[in-house]
């Protein structure tokens, strides 16, 4: 590449990046409004007080949105893995604090502002990220269209500005962040390259446990036959120093929540969620788990939500059919994450939007959609093909802005009570426009 292409691609990407801050922006204060109770609330609460109670009131042990111990010291069930991202923004705010004399609250406007930078720089990032990953093996077109379709229509947007301080932005990046280095990885093994492949799957699975069907990627990634298999099995064997490095980063990102496990319980290993709300949280639906549900079940069913992930499907049946590189990968791990939600004993996840436990999985998702859009745009088809597919994503895309709008006025749409009359009154309002004033009913 010649300089001159160098200077006129930092010129995009600057440009690129300042419309994606703008436009961000603009929709957090003028649309979402700006709400500390969505940014800084619930489990947001639980991943940010870490940096409010460690590094300012000194003291872990006794964090207000926990559990209550009989030690007379409160647990909190959430990791600090988000915490640690938002570490560097959270000392912007802090600093700005002093200098004007604020009060450090974990629910204050500083630190509303500096977890929403923080979300939208991670993403912004992990888009980039996967814009490079995808262009390995499709061109900037089908790269470009993926990833402006992973942001717009599905609820990775809704993550990133509405509710910004949840774990889905963070693994996003950081599961991104491992692809791009466990290609880098699996084609020159040394001691850097494990080092941070071993990290960031660590922090990944901090953040979120199940993040760890990641792993087979080293077996899988690339492989699509089984004289491959074997190759990569006697290379992993023939590499095995390097994996044991991995490993051992992986347990270096844990060192932090082990310390703080140890200060609170006097154990160094804990399943953090026997100390919850009034039950036990585990995979209770092991035997008879709710995939239906999950997919396409109004409260919070993936596809129902994300009807992007049609095209996931199709592409991935074609990648198999095709033996592409990495559909035998996808297709595990998608089976594993699957498999792990449909068994969660809350499988709507909750006040939700969409079913958000898959977002730490779609940089792997992608592929399938990018492969998809490549046959289409691609090869000599006809231009209605094109147009259609075209017209196929700017309504995901309009209709997951509008939905997630939807959601911010009413959230919870995982009730009970919550019906397909409910979903389809939010349908009429999202392609009619109809005014609504008090939530979706």
């Amino acid at each position: 590449m010649t300089s001159k292409n160098k200077n006129s691609n930092y010129k995009l990407l600057i440009l690129l990046s300042f419309l994606f801050f703008v436009f961000n922006y603009f929709l957090t204060f003028n649309i979402f409004k700006f709400d500390l109770k969505n940014i800084i609330g619930s489990d947001a609460e639980g991943y940010f007080q870490y940096l409010i109670y460690f590094f300012i009131k000194h003291d872990i042990t006794h964090m207000p949105y926990a559990i209550q111990l009989d030690n007379g010291m409160t647990f909190d069930k959430y990791t600090c893995g988000v915490a640690i991202f938002e570490m560097p923004f959270f000392f912007i705010g802090h600093l700005y604090n002093k200098l004007f004399g604020i009060a450090d609250e974990v629910r204050s406007m500083t630190y509303g502002i500096t977890v929403l930078i923080a979300s939208v720089t991670y993403v912004y990032i992990g888009l980039i990220l996967l814009y490079r990953i995808l262009s390995k093996w499709f061109n900037k077109l089908t790269s470009l269209l993926t990833v402006l379709a992973f942001y717009f229509a599905t609820n990775l947007f809704y993550y990133t500005l509405v509710v910004p301080g949840y774990t889905h932005s963070y693994s996003f990046f950081v599961l991104t962040l491992f692809i791009f280095l466990l290609d880098k990885f699996l084609t020159k093994p040394n001691l850097l390259n494990s080092l941070f492949c071993g990290l960031t799957l660590g922090l990944a699975v901090l953040m979120r446990p199940t993040s760890i069907f990641y792993a087979f990627l080293f077996l899988l990634y690339g492989v699509n036959s089984i004289d491959l298999l074997k190759k990569r099995i006697f290379w992993i064997i023939k590499n095995l120093k390097y994996f044991i490095v991995i490993a051992i980063f992986m347990f270096i990102a844990f060192i932090p929540q082990m310390l703080y496990w140890h200060a609170v319980t006097g154990n160094y290993i804990v399943y953090s969620y026997k100390y919850s709300y009034g039950q036990e949280e585990h995979f209770i639906y092991w035997k008879n788990p709710k995939i239906g549900l999950v997919l396409l079940g109004v409260q919070n069913g993936w596809l129902v939500y994300t009807p992007l992930f049609f095209l996931f499907i199709v592409g991935l049946v074609w990648m198999l059919i095709k033996k592409q590189l990495n559909a035998i990968a996808i297709t595990v791990c998608f089976i594993l994450i699957l498999y792990a939600n449909a068994s969660w004993w809350c499988y709507t996840f909750s006040c939700a939007f969409g079913h958000r436990a898959f977002i730490e999985y779609y940089p792997l998702l992608s592929i399938p959609i990018a492969f998809l859009l490549s046959k289409i745009f691609n090869e000599k088809r006809k231009v209605f093909v094109k147009g259609l597919m075209i017209f196929l994503l700017v309504i995901f895309s309009f209709t997951n802005l509008r939905l997630s709008y939807l959601h911010y006025k009413d959230p919870c749409w995982e009730r009970p009570s919550f019906t397909w009359v409910d979903f389809n009154r939010a349908l009429n309002i999202v392609f009619y426009i109809v005014p609504q004033s008090k939530g979706v009913k």
